[in-house]
């Protein structure tokens, strides 16, 4: 496939996309729940924790903690949740990105962590 051929694919492709535009409040709420999952399981994941999708899922969305998982991680799943929620009020807000911003959100995630 040549750049031409490709070009006008991904033309198409965006034009299908744009048709199911604007997606309607409750989907969006639901991506916007799925992806913040996404970054807490993830993140902390990274970090070692062996809290799987579910399990984060559970306890952001319920609160309940999980059979036989540390307190550490159940609260750095919490935390980072709530870093999260903060961190999106402030893209909401269009706030610009600064030093203090950055070390707030690192503070809130290690100060959650200690309680």
């Amino acid at each position: 496939m040549n750049r031409e051929e490709k070009l006008k694919q991904l033309s198409k492709l965006k034009d299908e996309m744009n048709s199911y535009r604007p997606l309607p409040k409750e989907m969006v709420e639901q991506l916007d729940k799925q992806v913040k999952i996404e970054h807490v399981w993830s993140s902390n994941a990274i970090e070692g924790s062996t809290l799987t999708r579910y399990e984060t899922a559970s306890i952001i969305d319920t609160g309940v903690t999980v059979n036989k998982k540390s307190v550490r991680e159940t609260l750095e799943a919490i935390n980072l949740s709530e870093v999260y929620e903060y961190m999106m009020s402030l893209v909401s807000e269009k706030q610009d990105l600064s030093k203090t911003i950055i070390r707030d959100l690192i503070y809130i995630n290690i100060i959650l962590i200690k309680i």
